[in-house]
């Protein structure tokens, strides 16, 4: 065994780091399938394999060492972690498995298996964290792609549900740490620079066209697949340059929509993502561009809606509301501002059944009110969007749905408002 990573420190002679390959996807999805695909077809890429799953017995990384094994004489070395996630309680073991790897194998490539239910941003962020010495996993490994496997069938039915105009969502409260499939989905979504839909011979042409427009719009900058038995290409996975960390970080539908109306007007808007298809990047991904229109029908009826206000939420009426009706509706997310709490930015999720409000921090407003800091000294894009009286409190919430009705929304939202704040 290596040293722990606690402790290495290399000197500070430039490091050759290992290019790393990050796949996740909810249990069933097909990543061991995809996996297994790549270990058979490598290229000229020596492999290195980490697995992790969450039960004592790591069943993942036992097919993986089977297929291994199957293939006779082969360049890959297998470890596995059990017993934990490695966004979360597993972090140093992930570390320190990391530094095996390389220090016994020198593979060209790691390939890690998250657990099902692991966020890509967890694993992003242990890579980020220092060691005793001041090193990161970042000075050992090079992000290359992360990729999000996603069962076609599952994304499907999560699609349907949320057409339901009787739907009832799950509401979770802040520090729940149960994560529904559909919330856990779009996160991983969200946090990756290749998505691949598996499973797609179990789809129609109709409901593949609409899943591929939906992964777009939960992550414009994305690259998606659709394949059968995760057969995907070596060379899509394994090459190309390695992934712009900071683009996909940011790269969330909603963030992007977020930033791209800042200085749209408070009130509800209407947003239009348009495939261009003579400008497509390797991988069957697609860049994505707004409309000039602000309103629009396509053949997927797939829509985005952006709801500004600057008036405090009564949360009772607001959680009443978003528990039931709103049909349509896939996913919400962005920042909401309650009167219950007026000093605290709240953090607003919906994916399909499952609702969460979240305390992020204080507004910058309450700092500059008690003289904490002086208005020079916040960041410019806060003092962007800064509006007298109420500062950077506001409500800000983006739409992702299907056949959703923006006007509806608006409506049954305003009704939430406790206008007992209004200026």
């Amino acid at each position: 065994m290596s040293e722990p990573f606690l402790f290495w420190n290399p000197g500070s002679a430039p490091l050759k780091k290992t290019d790393m390959v990050i796949v996740c996807g909810f249990l069933g999805a097909g990543k061991t399938t995809l996996l297994n695909h790549l270990l058979a077809n490598p290229g000229s890429a020596r492999l290195g394999v980490l697995v992790n799953d969450l039960g004592s017995v790591n069943v993942d990384a036992s097919l993986v060492a089977n297929r291994v094994e199957e293939l006779g004489a082969s360049p890959v070395g297998v470890m596995e972690l059990s017993s934990g996630c490695i966004c979360c309680s597993m972090q140093s073991g992930m570390m320190d498995a990391l530094l095996e790897m390389v220090n016994t194998y020198s593979p060209d490539v790691i390939l890690l298996e998250a657990s099902g239910v692991a966020d890509p941003k967890g694993i992003l962020e242990t890579l980020n964290q220092p060691n005793l010495c001041g090193r990161r996993g970042f000075d050992l490994v090079s992000i290359k792609h992360v990729v999000s496997v996603v069962d076609g069938c599952s994304l499907g039915e999560l699609v349907r549900e949320s057409s339901d105009a009787g739907i009832k969502r799950h509401w979770l409260l802040g520090g729940d740490g149960r994560r529904p499939i559909g919330e856990l989905m779009m996160e991983q979504m969200e946090c990756c620079d290749l998505v691949v839909i598996n499973k797609a011979d179990l789809l129609s042409e109709s409901e593949a066209g609409t899943l591929k427009r939906v992964v777009l719009e939960v992550n414009p900058g994305a690259s998606v697949l659709l394949t059968q038995q995760g057969v995907v290409s070596s060379e899509v996975v394994l090459g190309g340059e390695c992934v712009d960390m900071s683009k996909m970080l940011s790269g969330a539908g909603w963030r992007r929509i977020l930033l791209d109306t800042l200085s749209a007007p408070e009130s509800g808007i209407m947003f239009k993502r348009v495939l261009e298809p003579s400008d497509k990047p390797p991988g069957g991904g697609a860049k994505l561009q707004k409309s000039a229109g602000s309103h629009f029908h396509d053949d997927y009826g797939l829509k985005t809606f952006v709801y500004r206000r600057r008036v405090p939420f009564d949360e009772a009426r607001l959680m009443r509301s978003l528990r039931k009706g709103m049909s349509g509706v896939l996913r919400v997310k962005g920042f909401i501002w309650l009167s219950r709490d007026p000093e605290s930015v709240g953090l607003l999720s919906i994916a399909g059944r499952s609702l969460r409000a979240d305390r992020l921090s204080e507004w910058w407003y309450e700092r500059v009110a008690r003289g904490d800091l002086s208005m020079e000294s916040i960041p410019e894009k806060v003092r962007s969007i800064w509006k007298e009286p109420w500062g950077d409190r506001r409500q800000e919430l983006v739409f992702i749905g299907i056949g959703m009705d923006p006007s509806s929304i608006e409506a049954d939202l305003d009704a939430c408002l406790d206008t007992r704040f209004s200026a």
